[in-house]
């Protein structure tokens, strides 16, 4: 393979620890595992963080639920994970939370069944949950960011009647997320806490959850009793302004394949989209776009080697990347450079291509290699 994604889970580690040090005191902290772990492989950072004592996790879908709960309980148990019944655990309690909620009959009895936890997001999720009212289940309230959750007002209006079918469940969490948290001063922030607060007085003894990253760091009064980082973890940082309070966690990197020395003139990529100015040493790097380098660096990007930032010339291409490694007089054909990690932040890089970290890491490809690395700091 040409292309790589060094992964620091000694980084994930940190990171999580100033989540938790960050919280309240008897206050918990979770870790949200969505999308593959954000890249970074959904099984290795689960089980990573679970050893740091991470007992609340938090994903998608269901299929997602499903399959970390089969990991943890095959870490937890390798030889009997298999002869466990539903609802039976090996080793420390472990939640895994589902945002999409039930999506039907079939979907609630599978989640009931393997036990992992739904998080209803309106009233017809509720009523599908009535027939596994015993298992916990967790209630979203959609405080203004407009996507997942009963709206404000439609739960006010459903906790007036009795017949709602919300008195019947098994209640373990109350949640909301904040639009606005990555700009801790937005008067968004505290209208959402507000309404979340007077709904909250409808579930007496429910645990909250509010926090994500950035919220988790900001104060006690925004995280709720259970915070569920993302982007922190995996070394984005979780506030739009300021620097990176941190580590980053995974390294996206290409392989040189082919080393060659361009004249002045020299037409670079699809449409012969770039012509050299002077002549330069040009390196065809093993990554592309399908392997999650951003498209829109064409042209305008760089890539680092070593000390060195190697512009990126032309087009990308699906597998492959042409940088100008001029600068880089030591580089050599079987070298490796790096689209983001250590050496570019992934928040640099992501800002260059007019978008965010969270994309960033999500889009690595699925044929990189993935291995264990130790990464310093950008």
């Amino acid at each position: 393979m040409t292309g790589r994604l060094r992964i620091d889970l000694e980084a994930l580690t940190a990171n999580y620890e100033l989540f938790r040090s960050a919280a309240a005191p008897g206050h918990e902290t979770g870790a949200v595992v969505k999308a593959n772990g954000y890249g970074v492989g959904m099984t290795a950072a689960a089980l990573r963080l679970h050893q740091a004592g991470c007992r609340s996790f938090f994903v998608a879908t269901l299929d997602e639920a499903l399959d970390l709960r089969a990991a943890l309980d095959q870490a937890a148990a390798p030889v009997t994970a298999q002869s466990l019944s539903p609802g039976e655990r090996s080793g420390p309690a472990t939640d895994v939370y589902f945002f999409e909620g039930v999506t039907g009959a079939d979907a609630a009895a599978a989640a009931a069944a393997h036990d992992v936890i739904p998080i209803l997001n309106d009233l017809a999720q509720v009523a599908l949950w009535i027939p596994h009212r015993e298992r916990p289940a967790a209630l979203h309230i959609d405080t203004g960011m407009t996507r997942l959750g009963v709206m404000s007002d439609e739960l006010t209006a459903a906790l007036s009647m009795s017949s709602s079918g919300l008195e019947a469940l098994n209640l373990t969490l109350l949640m909301s997320h904040f639009a606005c948290a990555d700009d801790p001063q937005h008067p968004m922030n505290a209208a959402q806490l507000k309404r979340f607060e007077a709904l909250r007085a409808n579930f007496p003894g429910i645990r909250t959850s509010l926090g994500n990253s950035a919220a988790c760091l900001t104060g006690p009064e925004w995280q709720g009793q259970l915070g569920r980082p993302g982007i922190g973890l995996y070394g984005g940082n979780p506030f739009a302004e300021g620097p990176s309070p941190v580590r980053p966690v995974a390294a996206l990197e290409g392989q040189v394949l082919q080393l060659k020395e361009a004249p002045a003139g020299t037409t670079v990529g699809y449409s012969a989209s770039r012509r050299l100015d002077a002549p330069a040493r040009l390196a065809v790097v093993g990554i592309g776009y399908e392997d999650g380098v951003p498209w829109s660096l064409s042209d305008c990007g760089v890539m680092a080697a070593g000390e060195a930032r190697c512009p990126i010339l032309g087009r990308i291409s699906m597998d492959s990347t042409v940088i100008d490694t001029s600068a880089a007089t030591a580089l050599k054909v079987g070298d490796w450079v790096q689209c983001y990690g250590d050496l570019l932040s992934v928040d640099e890089v992501a800002a260059a291509a007019g978008t965010f970290a969270y994309e960033l890491l999500t889009r690595a490809g699925n044929r990189l290699a993935r291995v264990p690395a130790t990464l310093g700091r950008c």
